[in-house]
Order: structure tokens, then C-alpha cells, then sequence
């Protein structure tokens, strides 16, 4: 069972091996950032990060692409460079 807190679930749903939909966001054997398992057990790949994600390209497609420094890039970027 994985729940999501990205999307507007109200009740956990059940996860497969398998690919249920050609689109990323209705197949159940992909979790995104924020998902819980809650019962049972999973085994996770990370197959992209950062603006390569689905959720990264929803923010690009909505226009909001302002960059802003997290703390540890202002630490590395002020005291190292």
C-alpha cells in the first residue's frame, strides 16, 4: 500500500511490480517524492532527480522556474568558491 502526500489522495492505493498505465502519473508501480509505504515491503530505484522528475517538469511547465539557493549551496558557494 503507498500514500502519496503530492497528490490528492484520501486513501492509500495499492502498488505493483507491474505497469498499470502508459502515463507515469496513473501507473501504480511508480512512487514519487513523498510516498510512503505502509504496508508491506518495497524496493526503490531512483531514475531521476531534480528538473529531470515528473514533478520537476510540472513546475517547468507551469512557469514557476525561479531559482533559489538551498542553504547548503549558499554554504559551499560562499565558503569554498
Amino acid at each position: 500500500m503507498l500514500y502519496s502526500q503530492n497528490f490528492p489522495y484520501s486513501d492509500p492505493i495499492l502498488g505493483t511490480v507491474h505497469y498499470t498505465a502508459q502515463n507515469a502519473l496513473e501507473t501504480r508501480n511508480l512512487a514519487l517524492s513523498s510516498t510512503f509505504v505502509i504496508q508491506g515491503t518495497c524496493t526503490g530505484v531512483v531514475f531521476a532527480t531534480g528538473d529531470r522528475t515528473i514533478m520537476g517538469r510540472i513546475v517547468a511547465m507551469s512557469g514557476e522556474t525561479k531559482f533559489k539557493m538551498t542553504t547548503i549551496q549558499k554554504y559551499v558557494f560562499f565558503t569554498l568558491v
